[in-house]
This record gives C-alpha cells, structure tokens and sequence, in this order.
C-alpha cells in the first residue's frame, strides 16, 4: 500500500498531475522545488535571494532553478551567513523538548 503520508515528496492534486503531464507531454522541463528562499520587491525591482547557513550546500534542483532563472535574466542571490554556537535540536529531540514544556505548563 502507498503512504504519501511518510514519503518525502509532496502531495499532489489529481488536477496537479494533469498539468504536469501535459506539460511534459508538451517537452517543457517542469519545476517545482529549488526555487530561491526569498523573493524580495522593492520599487518595481525584485531580488531573488537562497539563504544557506555554515556548510549547507546547493542542493542539484537549486542550481538548475538558478541557472534558468539567470537565463531568464533573473539573478539569483547566494547569501550566506555563519551561525556559531547556534542550538539546532534535531526535530525528534526538539518535539521532547516542546512536550515537556507543555507537560510543565498544565
């Protein structure tokens, strides 16, 4: 049995996935992830901004986002901050975390 809810790609509509078909269908390259983290407007200009922290890297969908906006004539950003002594639980310890809070707060 396929469980979209524990796989990693995101859900689609069946309308989605006609469109995404017929686009194909048609030789267009579709899509839908690696867009930059940001899109910022100001004056009737728009900077496109991927924020990426310490060692995160470009992820291969990024890159082809980039280069085809760039083509576009649309440049994309790389900003890069270094973010020392940060806690960054990861996303089970943080759910213990935010549980016991709640626990202690009844």
């Amino acid at each position: 049995m396929d469980d979209q809810r524990n796989s990693k790609k995101p859900r689609r509509s069946i309308a989605e996935r006609f469109a995404l078909a017929e686009l194909e269908a048609e030789g267009y390259e579709v899509l839908d992830k690696g867009w930059p983290d940001f899109l910022a407007y100001k004056d009737g200009k728009i900077r496109l901004v991927e924020v990426k922290q310490n060692t995160d890297q470009i992820r291969p969908e990024q890159r082809r986002m980039a280069e085809i906006l760039e083509s576009l004539g649309f440049p994309v950003e790389i900003k890069r901050y270094e973010v020392a002594g940060v806690y960054r639980p990861n996303r089970r310890q943080a759910n213990r975390e935010y549980l016991a809070r709640l626990a202690r707060s009844r």
